[in-house]
Order: structure tokens, then sequence, then C-alpha cells
């Protein structure tokens, strides 16, 4: 998929018109900070109410994998077997993807 979508940018061209307004320049303007913070901070909002949601069920048990489970450190592996870790992962796969669509300038750009 990565491959195809590079290609794709390669047969990329240059509109007919350019935008109204350039990508920023400035290392901390206010669209860079606010491109920054606002993943992060919907993040931390999406995995606190992930696990509050979780944590709320009769089922959950609170668990802290580094000292409750007694694994050897060579079964690293088996310490992420766990609701706390599938939560995790979706948010940060959903905020990277999410990240790196939004910060694609490329199209509004050319």
């Amino acid at each position: 998929i990565g491959m195809v979508m590079v290609w794709t940018m390669t047969l990329s061209r240059p509109t007919a018109r350019l935008c109204d307004f350039r990508p920023t320049a400035t290392l901390l303007g206010p669209r860079t900070v606010s491109a920054i913070a606002f993943p992060v901070i919907t993040s931390i909002l999406a995995m606190v109410s992930a696990e509050v949601l979780l944590w709320s069920h009769d089922w959950y048990e609170r668990l802290a994998p580094i000292t409750d489970i007694h694994l050897l450190p060579s079964l690293w592996m088996l310490r992420g077997d766990n609701y706390d870790s599938a939560i995790g992962v979706l948010v940060l796969l959903t905020a990277l993807a999410n990240t790196a669509y939004v910060n694609t300038y490329g199209g509004s750009f050319r």
C-alpha cells in the first residue's frame, strides 16, 4: 500500500491557481503549535475516556502488568495481553493516521 501511495504522489501536478495561504514557516507559530497540540490533546482525551469506560464495567479487573503478573523479562509480549494495551494501540494508530493525513499540506499548496 505504501509503495502505491508513494507512486501516486509522483503523479501530482500543480494546480492552475495557488492557495490563498502558505504553509507555515515559523517554528513556534500558532499554526505549528496547534498542529502539534490538537492531536496530542485529542489523543489524551480519547485514551482517558476509553479507559474510564473500560474501568466502569464490573467484569474488568485492574492490573499492573509489570508487578502483578510475575513474568520473566523474556516473556515481555505477554504483558501486553490485556484490554488496556488494545485501547492504547487503537488510540495511537488512529492518532498517527489522522495526523499523517492532516499534515500532508501538498494538495493545498501545489
